[in-house]
């Protein structure tokens, strides 16, 4: 089996030092050459790419907090439904930021589109995108 790595490239065009690595099977008759990424290969870089996410999100969270005014308001949301970048995510930044208090998504919303005091939505459920908010308010 070779290995063929792909060079994500950034919105400049330039390449990036990540690589994803892609493993590629001897073609068999019945896959007309196609490539096979493994189960293990592609779980592996999927978990990778997810944890360097997190991380990501973790600092744009901090980073923003710092601009909000006190009695600021402060929304994160995504486009997911991975409890880790979403209602972890939040849970993390109110213990680490005492200042921040989490508005009771339920206040406004139905509460079938809540969880604990933020907004989830499963497209199994509610017939649309799966997406996630939390909103904040900075105290002095």
């Amino acid at each position: 089996m070779s290995k063929k790595k792909q060079e994500p490239k950034n919105s400049s065009g330039e390449k990036t030092k990540k690589t994803v690595n892609v493993e590629k099977s001897k073609p068999a008759a019945d896959l007309d050459g196609r490539v096979e990424i493994t189960t293990k290969t592609y779980l592996d870089e999927l978990r990778a790419l997810q944890i360097e996410l997190v991380k990501l999100q973790e600092k744009a969270l901090a980073l923003g907090a710092n601009f909000v005014r006190p009695e600021g308001i402060m929304v994160y949301s995504t486009c997911t439904m991975n409890p880790e970048e979403n209602e972890r995510q939040i849970e993390k930044f109110l213990a680490r930021n005492p200042r921040f208090t989490l508005i009771d998504a339920s206040e406004k919303l139905p509460g079938d589109f809540c969880q604990g005091g933020m907004f989830r939505s499963l497209p199994v459920r509610h017939n649309m995108d799966g997406a996630f908010a939390a909103k904040m308010i900075k105290t002095r």
